[in-house]
């Protein structure tokens, strides 16, 4: 009984396949186009074989089988069986037995690796896939990037599934073509599903954070290089002498390697928050983006970053030995430092900070809090938990995987890579 009953449904589904799925139709009718053309050659076949009612019979019967067949080959997607086999197994399925039935799997796009498996699932519940998803993935041989209901129909269940080893490999260099047309989002590499962007209007300040190795450093150049494409302001903070930034950066941003002159450049940015206050007032304007959007005369948006935000912030060995001077010079910056992930947003000043270790005692609470972009590159439980506040960077970045992050939304993405020899011929909005 089972085995007519799954016969009718691949049936059913091979029908629902032609007259969803444009190749499928037009192979069908093909197919039934060459009965036509074969119709007028049956003299061949008598010609051959004595024309009786045994062999009109076997011409009369032939063309339904084969059209039969050929839509329950329709129907019966790839794999289906291994799948059938591999559920009992893995015992996915209701008290009844009842498995998931495959309806099709087909690609997202041609741009991307991803397919969709999509099964007929009315005895499991969308819970009871999640719970069992790594043992689907062991079945499929493949990652599962998302499991969801179909739009119009509860009973159906759409399952996206990507090499992630394979996708994760691949090089993607950084093109200027590339940057995003607006004066404030700033574009970090790809996911499985779509690009994945910042908006500093919507959130201001990023933390870009990862083991060594992970290719962070990649990522902060790429945000600031696309932040001088902007013609914004650009100062970073590098206390290892500048060595990381080539010449390009030497001439168009301002490269600080000491604290004081760090100190002396944020009083300045203060006093220019100060001053974009009183223009904001004058023009009755809340923000930088409303001026903007209202006066010919543009106030471009100013970025402080700091490559090993440690390097500068961490206050543990000061606190305990007698250099006074150089602790209230740490707390001062740090004190402007919150000032800006505080107050920033509204002047189009946002900070952009890198670090491997952004413990507390390094990145004070108010500062953390307003660093709303957070980005984990390879990481152990402690580092992820510092940045995402949860273990996603250890679970889900496979392991040696260099220029591999995971957001705050939980998006894992390959970042672009910046190629710094080509800066020089590339720079259009430089």
């Amino acid at each position: 009984m089972k085995k007519i009953e799954n016969l009718v449904f691949r049936l059913l589904n091979g029908i629902r396949e032609i007259i969803y799925n444009r190749k499928k139709l037009v192979l069908f009718i093909c197919i039934i186009l060459m009965f036509y053309v074969l119709n007028g050659l049956e003299w061949v076949y008598y010609s051959i074989l004595p024309k009786n009612i045994i062999s009109e019979f076997v011409i009369a019967v032939i063309k339904p089988i084969v059209l039969f067949l050929t839509v329950i080959v329709f129907g019966t997607p790839r794999g289906t069986h291994k799948l059938s086999k591999g559920f009992y197994k893995i015992g996915f399925h209701n008290k009844e037995y009842e498995i998931p039935r495959l309806l099709n799997r087909k690609h997202l796009s041609k741009e991307t690796d991803i397919e969709i498996y999509t099964f007929y699932s009315p005895y499991l519940s969308l819970m009871d896939w999640e719970n069992s998803q790594d043992r689907i993935e062991t079945l499929l041989g493949y990652d599962i990037l998302q499991i969801k209901f179909s739009k119009h129909n509860k009973k159906i269940i759409n399952v996206y599934i990507v090499d992630l080893d394979k996708f994760f490999s691949k090089t993607i260099l950084w093109k200027d073509e590339m940057l995003v047309d607006d004066e404030c989002t700033l574009l970090l590499g790809v996911s499985a599903f779509e690009k994945v962007k910042i908006n500093l209007n919507n959130v201001p300040h990023s933390l870009v954070a990862g083991g060594t190795g992970s290719g962070k450093t990649t990522l902060f150049k790429l945000c600031l290089w696309q932040c001088l494409l902007k013609n914004m302001e650009v100062y970073i903070a590098d206390f290892k002498g500048g060595l990381d930034f080539n010449g390009i950066w030497h001439d168009k941003c301002k490269i600080i390697t000491l604290e004081l002159d760090f100190l002396d450049t944020l009083v300045s940015i203060k006093t220019e928050m100060n001053k974009r206050r009183d223009i904001f007032v004058s023009h009755s304007c809340r923000n930088i983006e409303e001026y903007n959007n209202k006066n010919d005369e543009k106030l471009n948006r100013i970025i402080i970053a700091c490559d090993e935000v440690a390097e500068l912030l961490d206050k543990t060995g000061l606190k305990k030995s007698t250099n006074k001077e150089k602790l209230e010079l740490m707390e001062k910056i740090e004190e402007h430092i919150t000032s800006v992930a505080r107050l920033g947003r509204a002047f189009g000043v946002h900070l952009i900070l890198s670090t491997q270790k952004p413990s507390a005692d390094i990145i004070n609470g108010q500062i953390k809090i307003n660093l709303g972009n957070r980005i984990c590159g390879s990481a152990d439980k402690i580092l992820s938990q510092m940045v995402l506040e949860n273990n996603s960077a250890l679970e889900k970045i496979p392991p040696n995987s260099k220029g591999v992050f995971i957001n705050q939304n939980d998006v894992l993405f390959k970042s672009f890579l910046l190629d710094e020899n080509n800066l020089i011929l590339s720079k259009k909005g430089v």
